[in-house]
């Protein structure tokens, strides 16, 4: 055999390859259009399905034609714009994910993990208690305005090296500035302080460390702390479990 023969693929294992190849597209076909075909679904379901007893019929006609009935009001004026909020909600925030996903190179990305959420709150905080603001439109600006802020502060930070921004190095950004909110909390030493998921998105080591000063803002002020980890909430002298706006169970 000669070296130019040894180096060559066999025919076998490129038509393997092949098949592989085109196994997985075929998979992937089938999966978009099991995808959109649920999609589909949930679009006739929305649209269908309310308070309000309606056909298909009555949903279809309602589509085409305004016969001023209550039916075709009820899906014309809730029902249809419901449907399409949720699909643009659903598309912003899937393409919002992919972007921060690829542009971070870290597939568990997300608002909170990267100090983004916390950048948001902030912005609001300040519009509220420092500006004075009280709209609901002027606040969502507020928010979008700090969430950049916090994104390009998370990326300097990140980026701050000559390995660049890596995905760990981000994480560690945005964790950081999550820990300057609470920093800044307990310097300006206020009489009531609210955390809102203060051990979020962060490893057990530093959520430990996040426990313990929790416990020692407890002095001296009223602290409201909303969590879902049992481990943050679980030395404070009084816990209540919430359930879709219900009280399951109060404990002391």
């Amino acid at each position: 055999m000669t070296p130019a023969a040894a180096l060559a693929p066999a025919p076998e294992s490129g038509r393997d390859e092949e098949e592989r190849g085109a196994a997985r597209s075929l998979m992937r076909g089938s999966g978009l259009l099991v995808l959109v075909g649920v999609l589909l679904l949930l679009v006739v379901l929305s649209a269908w399905i309310g308070t309000k007893d309606t056909s298909l019929g009555q949903v279809w006609s309602a589509l085409w034609h305004d016969d001023g009935s209550y039916a075709t009001d009820v899906v014309r004026e809730l029902r249809l714009p419901r449907t399409l909020v949720g699909l643009m909600v659903g598309a912003a925030l899937g393409v919002a994910g992919a972007v921060m996903q690829a542009t971070t190179r870290n597939p568990l990305a997300d608002p909170g993990l990267l100090g983004v959420n916390a950048g948001a709150s902030a912005a609001v905080v300040f519009g509220i208690g420092v500006v004075g603001l009280s709209s609901f439109t002027s606040l969502v600006w507020f928010a979008f305005l700090g969430a950049a802020v916090a994104t390009v502060l998370v990326y300097v930070l990140g980026a701050s090296c000559r390995a660049g921004p890596t995905p760990v190095r981000l994480a560690l950004a945005g964790a950081a500035l999550q820990l300057v909110g609470l920093v800044r909390a307990a310097l300006v030493d206020p009489a009531v302080l609210v955390l809102d998921e203060a051990t979020a998105d962060i490893d057990p080591d530093t959520a430990h460390r996040l426990e313990t000063a929790i416990d020692t803002l407890r002095a001296d002020r009223t602290l409201i702390v909303i969590a879902h980890r049992e481990s943050t909430i679980k030395r404070l002298p009084r816990v209540v479990h919430l359930d879709e706006g219900s009280v399951l169970v109060r404990s002391s």
